[in-house]
């Protein structure tokens, strides 16, 4: 009745105007905006209240910032379920005459910064719609006050984001420049998806999202691709043993592409011939979350004939005990793009 009471007494507030797409306004301490753009009720405008009375005065104030003009007809209050905030529908018409509706959901949080149960179950329903960057964009601006708080309906929220972000890399990185473009607006949202790639993600999407990373990104895109694929890297060995424990090197088939980029890099001893006159034999291994190149360059009794010869174990290498830098041998660290040894055999 109270909240009733308090809707009729502002519903005169309205005037008709032409009716504008919703803007995000600046967050009141007493009752800040927790993100949602009110168009349908799952993504109904969260406001952070201290009470009823605030948080009608808040939806009043959200409709002249967004909708300037909107006349509104008439307002309903619905509870969802026992566990959620109510959820406000105000009615209103466009200077066209056309009827529109926009939802709010009054969290009554006591007007501090605090995250509450209340708050945490209406940033949760949020989650079930963030198909796009721009989605989960605005889901992180809801998702921000209960970001850390030790409920379990934090700890789920957070979960949620997590798979969703991860998927978006893993399954549509072309429209990581969508990600960077909200990034520049945002570093805070930077931050966001960094730390939303963690250890609870599914861990084949994390190491497509390390490949990716590594693999196919934009020059343009370098900086936060790096980023990415410490983020992946930090994920995965989370999961994964403690760096440096004993772990059995698991098979990995490295690719051409792989390998070019790595011989583009890696300088040979001061000794060494230059490289196409190697045979190069490459397998790789994957360590500790890591994948690891290792190689063998054999120059041969003259000059090798240049080949990359890609082979499943390094027990395949050719075995050779001196010939100095005719024999080379290298370890590198693709995912930490880190060369780990590169050194001539002996001299017999």
């Amino acid at each position: 009745m109270l909240r009733a009471l308090a809707l009729v007494a502002l519903i005169f507030l309205a005037a008709c105007q032409t009716a504008r797409a919703p803007a995000t306004p600046s967050a009141d301490p007493a009752h800040p905006y927790i993100g949602g753009d009110g168009r349908t009720p799952a993504t109904a405008v969260v406001i952070n209240s201290a009470s009823v009375e605030a948080g009608v005065a808040a939806e009043y104030s959200w409709m002249r910032t967004n909708y300037p003009g909107a006349k509104v007809l008439r307002q309903t209050t619905s509870a969802l379920s026992s566990d959620r905030p109510e959820l406000d529908t105000l009615e209103w018409q466009d200077s066209g005459g056309e009827e529109r509706s926009t939802y709010f959901a009054i969290v009554i949080n006591g007007g501090t910064d605090a995250c509450s149960q209340a708050l945490a179950v209406a940033v949760q329903d949020s989650t079930h719609h963030m198909d796009t960057w721009l989605e989960i964009y605005d889901g992180s601006r809801r998702y921000a006050l209960c970001d850390k708080c030790p409920m379990p309906e934090c700890a789920l929220v957070a979960k949620r984001y997590s798979n969703a972000v991860v998927h978006r890399l893993a399954t549509d990185w072309a429209s990581l420049d969508q990600a960077a473009s909200l990034m520049r607006r945002s570093r805070a949202f930077h931050d966001f998806v960094m730390q939303r790639i963690d250890p609870t993600a599914d861990a084949d999407e994390l190491a497509t999202v390390r490949d990716a990373s590594l693999d196919h990104c934009l020059p343009n895109l370098q900086p936060l691709c790096a980023d990415i694929h410490a983020a992946a890297l930090s994920a995965i060995g989370w999961q994964g043993p403690a760096l440096g424990s004993a772990q059995a090197a698991i098979p990995w088939e490295p690719d051409l592409k792989i390998i070019a980029a790595v011989e583009r890099v890696v300088k040979l001893p001061k000794r060494a011939a230059r490289i196409s006159f190697y045979t190069r034999y490459y397998a790789g291994v994957i360590e500790n979350g890591h994948r690891i190149l290792e190689g063998v360059y054999d120059e041969g009794d003259d000059e090798g004939d240049g080949r990359v010869i890609i082979v499943d174990t390094a027990k395949k290498f050719p075995v050779i005990f001196d010939g100095g830098c005719e024999i080379i041998h290298l370890s590198y660290d693709v995912d930490a793009r880190r060369l780990l040894s590169i050194s001539c055999n002996g001299e017999a």
